[in-house]
This record gives C-alpha cells, structure tokens and sequence, in this order.
C-alpha cells in the first residue's frame, strides 16, 4: 500500500505543478499581447507636450496623437493664450497624473488627473482647473500607438 500512497501524492503534486505552469503561462501571455506596444511614460511625455508645447501640432506629436485631440488639449489653443489681452509671458503650472490604463477588446484607455493654473506676467490668473478627471483612448498597431480620443465629464 505504501507504493501506492506515494504514487497517488506523486500525481497529485505533479497535477499542482502543471496547474500553476499552465496558469502562469496564459495569464503570462495575455499580459505581453495587451499592452506590448504601449509604454506609459511615452504616453505620459506625449500628453503633458501636447498640453504645454507652444509650437503647435508637431510631426512628433502627430505620430501619437489626432490633432482633434490635441486642439482639445493644448492650453495656447483651448485659453487663446497667444491673444494679446494677456501679458506675455505667461506662466503655466500643469499637474497630470497618470491613475490607470486598461485594455479592452484591443483598445488601451489611459486615465489620467490635471490640475492647471494660468498666469500672466503680472501673475493674474488668467484661467484654472483642479483635479480633473480625463480618459485617452489609444489604438495600437504596427509597433506604434495612437491617441483617438479624449473624454472628460462634464
């Protein structure tokens, strides 16, 4: 009976093993297909130009980003910073934090919070907002990605 009892134990740990390698290998596997092409802090540095950049929509920006969105968030763009009733230079201080990125059915959601406050030489607050919530929606393909969209509540 003893030969019997180890092989029963024997099959039961060699049933754990392949279990937990077959659970570590798909869950594995699903991770990397996800978000393979996707690098948050790209994302990030490419939001947080968008917002800031002076310049306008740049062939660097173009490449991850629809100018659609980016009109959306460009602080010269959305507050016509460059009109001449604000004293130039005008300062700008943005917070953005990245809180979460999930993927679904192929699209990556990044979700992010801004502050910004606006002022000008004569440290008037031109314009500001705090804490706001705001969701990037991205599609990847061909070893790049791409920001489609940008939803923020109302």
């Amino acid at each position: 009976m003893k030969g019997f009892d180890i092989l029963i134990k024997n099959k039961k740990y060699i049933l754990f093993v392949t279990i937990f390698i077959f659970t570590f290998v798909f869950t594995s596997c699903n991770k990397n297909t996800q978000n393979s092409n996707i690098d948050r802090n790209e994302i990030y540095t490419i939001v947080k130009e968008s917002f800031l950049t002076q310049s306008g929509y740049s062939n660097e920006i173009s490449k991850h980003m629809s100018e659609a969105v980016f009109n959306n968030i460009n602080v010269y763009k959305v507050y016509s910073l460059n009109d001449k009733q604000y004293k130039k230079p005008v300062k700008i201080n943005l917070d953005l934090k990245q809180k979460s990125q999930e993927t679904k059915n192929g699209t990556t959601y990044e979700n992010m919070i801004y502050s910004i406050t606006i002022k000008d030489s004569q440290n008037k607050t031109i314009s500001g907002s705090c804490d706001v919530p705001v969701k990037f929606t991205i599609q990847a393909a061909n070893d790049t990605w791409y920001i489609t969209n940008k939803e923020e509540p109302a």
